[in-house]
């Protein structure tokens, strides 16, 4: 196959410390390595209109608005293979059939993006669509377990800061047992100032800092601790329990999304939703085992996702 104009539909804009950006920011950057044309865009746009490409994708959603674009887009690029991911999908398969005269492939392992296909009668490649770089996470640096702080664990979360994601019943967790919390928020998102203070007067710490090594910045830490309860609070799959798991870390995680699917039958994952009902001691005994071996995180290495979309697997 020659090279491809690939147009991935998203925001263009800010750094990349937001999972839908980064996912693209990567994404972009595999189809280039592979030789193709590849820009971020809105799809709205002038610019963008008037470029004839070979395969517009679109990550984030779908919503009904995703439709709507989608609709409109296919206006103007008819020739276009349309292919449609799923991070975050919150509209239902069965009401959603004009899919089938404007979408020609999903590319997901998101099981309402499965049933969706089906019913739809599209072409389904089941491939995880919550990927990042390994490359240029890792830095090829020794992937070793962190050593183990003295005294209480140090519990992270990545994440948006508003009241949706739950992270006040983890700063209520943290500070009955005595472990320190930190936050580390994106620093091109706005947030909740009055979740800010209610954390803040729990003792959590945090970080709104841009972090260009977040290898070495979740390896600081002993746990990391995935809260979120509401499916439109974050994408199906986080990237930030991938990295975590990627950094030698251990996660507690709500059954939230795809993690069940994925880190259901796993050691490394602890999955609860009663966050409060937790001991030290399991958390202890979460933190301190064996990490994941990075074989089992492969299927999340952008390059994968990439081939996927330019067809040559």
């Amino acid at each position: 196959m020659g090279k491809l104009r690939i147009l991935l539909v998203g925001d263009p804009c800010g750094r990349d410390d937001e999972g839908m950006k980064r996912v693209n920011n990567h994404l972009k950057q595999a189809l280039v390595s592979m030789g193709h044309d590849c820009i971020i865009d809105t799809g709205l746009n002038k610019k963008s209109n008037l470029c004839s490409w070979n395969k517009i994708v679109f990550t984030g959603g779908p919503a009904n608005s995703t439709l709507q674009k989608i609709a409109a887009m296919r206006l103007f690029h008819w020739r276009a293979e349309f292919i449609l991911c799923g991070l975050m999908p919150s509209i239902s398969a069965e009401k959603r059939r004009i899919l089938r005269w404007c979408v020609n492939k999903v590319i997901s392992e998101n099981p309402v993006m499965g049933q969706l296909a089906e019913l739809n009668g599209l072409r389904h490649i089941s491939q995880p669509a919550a990927t990042f770089s390994y490359q240029a996470f890792l830095r090829g640096r020794d992937r070793s377990k962190p050593e183990r702080s003295a005294g209480p664990l140090r519990v992270l979360h990545v994440g948006h800061l508003n009241e949706r994601r739950n992270v006040f019943e983890l700063a209520c967790l943290c500070k009955d047992l005595g472990f320190p919390l930190t936050f580390l928020v994106s620093s091109t998102e706005k947030e909740d100032q009055n979740e800010r203070a209610r954390l803040e007067h729990l003792g959590a710490t945090i970080i709104s800092e841009y972090q260009n090594d977040l290898f070495a910045f979740y390896r600081q830490f002993d746990l990391y601790a995935f809260p979120v309860k509401r499916p439109d609070a974050a994408i199906a799959m986080p990237l930030s329990v991938i990295e975590a798991l990627l950094s030698g870390l251990n996660v507690l995680s709500t059954d939230f999304g795809e993690v069940s699917a994925y880190f259901g039958e796993v050691d490394n994952v602890m999955i609860t939703n009663e966050l409060l009902g937790l001991t030290a001691e399991q958390l202890e005994v979460l933190a301190n085992r064996p990490m994941m071996e990075i074989v089992e995180l492969e299927k999340f290495d952008t390059l994968q996702f990439a081939k996927a979309i330019a067809g040559t697997t």
